[in-house]
């Protein structure tokens, strides 16, 4: 699947930016969509005709590693729900996927930190139409990033009461509404003593089911007196300690991220409504996707998509969340020394370890630094700009 800008606007590899911007709040404006063909369906209208988008799959994929997203540029129909790409797009999206308006600038200087919109925020029924996680631009000449940006996930929380059957779902609208930035929201506790605590979400979607058997990349949960498992994406997430603990999430995406994943949450732990940690797991991280012909990090700079820590007490522990994921495509870079990071989420007490995120870095001349986990490092000279009195790079 063509997931470069070159591919829809040759000779234009990181877009067709024009003004010098700094920004200090997340950029991108989201909506749910669906498609078929070149038609694309939005939840509201929030492109304009010649706009660059990018949709993407978010839940309801039917493979863990299929090819789930893609860049466009909206041809007609803008300032309507009803948009038509300029050319047909390479699979059919369903209920579960987002579009993405991308933001193109000539130079963008990020001098403040920020964090990105959360996947899941502005969910409203117990039919998701879920939207956020993934923050998404392109420079066509210099990035630079002065202080740290993330989609990291949220930490886990302690919840006292049982929330099975209807209040489960109010319990994850609260965090949905509440998370702070992120991928896929952990999994929520259980008190009642019988059943095991919810695992964490997942490309499946919304998981209210409380199981230690994990769904696609969300760690399972536990049932009373074990802890969740972690949430999965470069590999699968690891099993939560001690008995009746559940299995980490699955490994997902592919390491080009033509199939790119949100981070898996981490499940829940189960414990007694008399008493005892009942706590839910930790929020996978996010993703980024940049196109910037030159990117560059200051002393301060970070660009993050960190899997949340699990939370526990008393030998009740949720899993962590996974990291999210990262694709930079540039024609030179200087990354320093893990200035980019998708870790897993710390650990508490023996609930289950996410896994680390995965991380590309794409590139067509230059390439240095180190980022953490080790990025999959790939040079294509198509990621060269043509040369303009207009655009320079530093030494």
């Amino acid at each position: 699947m063509g997931i470069q800008l070159y591919d829809i606007m040759p000779g234009r590899p990181f877009g067709r930016g024009t003004t010098q911007t700094t920004i200090s709040a997340d950029p991108n404006t989201r909506t749910y969509a669906t498609s078929s063909g070149a038609n694309v369906t939005l939840g509201s209208a929030i492109l304009n005709d010649g706009d660059l988008a990018a949709i993407h799959q978010t839940y309801g994929v039917s493979g863990i590693s299929d090819d789930n997203w893609e860049p466009f540029i909206v041809a007609s129909g803008g300032g309507t729900t009803s948009i038509v790409a300029s050319a047909a797009l390479q699979r059919t999206y369903s209920s579960g996927a987002q579009v993405i308006k991308v933001p193109e600038y000539l130079d963008l200087t990020i001098n403040s930190a920020f964090a990105g919109h959360s996947y899941g925020a502005t969910q409203a029924t117990s039919t998701p139409r879920a939207y956020g996680g993934i923050n998404i631009i392109a420079v066509s000449n210099l990035l630079t990033i002065n202080d740290v940006i993330n989609q990291n996930g949220s930490t886990g929380y302690i919840n006292s009461s049982d929330r099975g059957g209807i209040d489960e779902w109010a319990h994850f609208k609260w965090w949905y509404d509440n998370a702070t930035s992120g991928g896929h929201i952990g999994g929520a506790n259980s008190t009642d003593g019988s059943n095991s605590a919810v695992g964490g979400n997942s490309q499946y979607g919304y998981n209210g089911t409380e199981s230690r058997t994990p769904i696609m990349n969300g760690g399972a949960g536990a049932a009373q007196s074990g802890c969740g498992s972690g949430g999965g994406n470069a590999t699968a997430g690891g099993n939560g300690g001690d008995g009746n603990s559940g299995t980490g999430g699955a490994a997902s995406g592919n390491v080009a991220l033509t199939s790119l994943h949100l981070g898996g949450g981490g499940g829940g732990t189960a414990g007694s409504s008399s008493g005892g940690g009942v706590w839910t797991g930790g929020s996978g991280g996010g993703a980024w996707i940049i196109w910037a012909r030159e990117v560059a990090f200051g002393a301060s700079g970070g660009l993050q998509a960190n899997g949340g820590a699990s939370f526990g007490n008393n030998g009740h522990a949720g899993g962590s969340g996974s990291g999210g994921s990262v694709l930079i495509n540039c024609e030179r870079g200087a990354f320093g020394t893990s200035k980019v990071t998708a870790t897993a989420g710390a650990t508490f007490d023996h609930g289950g370890a996410g896994s680390v995120g995965q991380i590309r870095l794409n590139y067509g001349s230059l390439l240095t630094g180190t980022t953490n986990p080790a990025a999959s490092i790939v040079q294509d000279t198509k990621l060269v700009a043509p040369t303009s009195p207009a655009m320079f790079f530093f030494d």
